[in-house]
């Protein structure tokens, strides 16, 4: 503490050389469908301490080895960052290639938090422990997923229904936001970056030939 011409007091503060610097977050939202929505994980995301623009998106199924946002996520990753999830089958449902990620997280030196499991953090043994609970039982419930669907789809071919999903986004849809930034616009689309790059560079090529 010194003291100016007046008298009063100034409080300097020193830095701590033993501080740590601050967590960088990574987040990693995933829905399986393109008709489910996002959301709820990315507002999760944020509420955790993760910046808008370090959040990875896709429309993916879980089992699905070709995930080219979690790809690049990895990429990204650098010793010392956190990658934050709502729910562990977010990554993935099957227990192998969680316990798989968890290596490679621990080989570039980061760790992994997920929201909805209080004290589910890889950097502590007693959130490993948890994490290889939560992953079995992750396996179980896409077990369970894929029985029913099954079902349901035996059903409705023996009632002459065939499963399927409508187109849900138009090129006028994709042409409104394409004023954004890529990850900005597949954001408000509800689309993975990758599937809106791809649609976006379509339609400039579509444009580009019709001048």
């Amino acid at each position: 503490m010194t003291e100016d011409e007046t008298g009063d007091a100034e409080w300097e503060i020193t830095p701590d050389p033993e501080a740590q610097p601050p967590v960088h977050l990574i987040g990693y939202a995933r829905v399986s469908m393109a008709d489910q929505n996002p959301d709820l994980q990315i507002d999760a995301l944020i509420a955790g301490g993760v910046d808008r623009q370090d959040i990875y998106y896709e429309q993916a199924s879980g089992g699905d080895n070709k995930r080219p946002e979690l790809a690049a996520m990895m990429r990204a990753l650098e010793p010392g960052d956190v990658v934050v999830v709502w729910k562990v089958d977010r990554l993935s449902r099957d227990t192998l290639k969680l316990f798989l990620l968890i290596e490679q997280l621990k080989v570039r030196g980061c760790g992994l938090v997920i929201l909805t499991m209080p004290g589910m953090d890889t950097r502590t043994p007693a959130g490993m422990l948890l994490f290889g609970i939560v992953a079995v039982i992750a396996q179980f419930e896409r077990a369970m997923i894929l029985e029913r669907t099954a079902a349901g789809l035996a059903a409705g071919r023996a009632r002459g229904r065939i499963g399927g999903r409508k187109e849900q986004y138009t090129d006028a849809s994709v042409r409104e936001v394409m004023h954004l930034t890529d990850r900005e616009a597949a954001m408000k689309l509800k689309m993975s970056l990758t599937q809106y790059k791809r649609r976006a560079l379509k339609l400039k090529e579509q444009d580009r030939d019709a001048e």
